[in-house]
């Protein structure tokens, strides 16, 4: 029992504390769901969808013992990346974000690539130009790599590491999502919904085509929706609805599978507020900005500083997306998660990043096992 624990002692008190009330609090929103759970479909959420989105965040202590995932690395960037060249074919002709979908983790891989021998790194920035050019409609995913992508440019720029200026940008990560969601609720500016150039562009979906315009509005309705029905049935901002609450809509009548309306929406922060409310939410920022603190402020190599503004960009896709589930998308977000807050990772140099990058265990590399 005491081995499977180790990976407590390798990341700071503060961090551990916010994993273990996170998890704490997800598992009384699970406790919550069997509560209210009723027929089939309520069970069948409550394992099949909430509770596999929970557990993928274990990843967080591969990324820990960070040299147990080097296998996971390798196999991403030295079999699956050349690999998803194949699917381009069946993506073209039947579906615009299997290509995306299938090569998820390389939003991460664009900030490891500079650690990268010249072939992968340009490997990963081909694969990642590639996923969004091959369906620019695919509005979040087309975020998550530009974000990684700028960074990438970035890194070459050394005074813009320095401190102040990235917890600047960190302090003005987590604020922004919040004020424009208070400017939207009052009605003062909704930043969904504000006049844009309309630009269609064709799109395929179970082989037939159509047009999408990506400048159009698909959250608003989403907010007022979830708000709307959390208010009408006098749930608990605070503390949700547990892990089966669903929310009344009238966009989605076909999904409505009972009484209690859709289980879910589009958008990861109104899903959590629903189900484990204000407090859940708390509880998620906490474990994103704390590694991103420790990251930024606490390191020795410039990749960590880099995932530290990363793991801060998906606060704000949090309010856009970013779904919790059982997926690449989220296994990357946790393992990114237990890469910021090992000790042992923030306490490597750059050149020593290199070394463990080269994803090929050497006896000069030994003394990461060892130490």
């Amino acid at each position: 029992m005491n081995r499977r624990l180790q990976w407590q002692s390798k990341l700071p008190k503060r961090g551990l504390l916010a994993i273990k009330l996170f998890w704490l609090w997800a598992l009384i929103t699970f406790m919550h769901g069997i509560a209210n759970s009723h027929d089939y479909w309520d069970w069948k959420i409550l394992f099949t969808v909430y509770l596999p989105s929970v557990l993928i965040s274990l990843a967080l202590i591969l990324g820990v013992d960070f040299e147990y995932s080097k296998k996971v690395l390798r196999f991403i960037l030295v079999v699956l990346f050349p690999a998803s060249f194949i699917s381009i074919p069946f993506t073209l002709t039947f579906t615009d974000e299997f290509f995306a979908r299938l090569v998820m983790p390389v939003c991460v891989f664009v900030l490891i690539s500079p650690y990268l021998k010249k072939k992968w790194r340009l490997l990963v920035i081909v694969v990642a130009i590639i996923s969004i050019a091959l369906d620019v409609s695919y509005r979040a995913n087309v975020i998550r790599i530009l974000i990684p992508l700028a960074l990438f440019f970035l890194f070459y720029f050394r005074n813009f590491w320095k401190p102040k200026l990235i917890n600047f940008v960190l302090v003005g990560a987590f604020l922004l999502p919040l004020v424009l969601l208070t400017l939207g609720i009052s009605g003062t500016f909704n930043p969904f919904s504000e006049k844009k150039i309309d630009y269609e562009v064709t799109t395929v979906l179970h082989g037939e085509e159509g047009a999408s315009n990506i400048m159009e509005d698909t959250r608003t309705f989403l907010y007022r929706e979830v708000f709307h029905s959390m208010q009408n049935r006098g749930s608990s901002f605070l503390v949700g609805e547990g892990a089966t609450a669903g929310y009344e809509t009238d966009h989605f009548l076909d999904a409505v599978l009972n009484e209690k309306g859709r289980y879910r929406s589009e958008v990861g922060f109104l899903n959590s507020l629903l189900y484990s409310g204000a407090i859940g939410v708390v509880f998620y920022a906490l474990v994103l900005f704390l590694p991103a603190y420790y990251a930024i402020n606490q390191s020795n190599n410039r990749l960590c500083k880099m995932l530290g503004i990363f793991l801060a960009s998906r606060w704000l896709m949090f309010f856009v997306e970013d779904i919790a589930q059982y997926d690449m998308n989220f296994f990357f977000l946790w393992l990114t998660i237990g890469f910021c807050l090992s000790n042992k990772f923030r306490s490597l140099t750059d050149a020593e990043v290199v070394e463990f990058f080269k994803l090929k265990t050497t006896p000069a590399q030994s003394w990461l096992v060892r130490r």
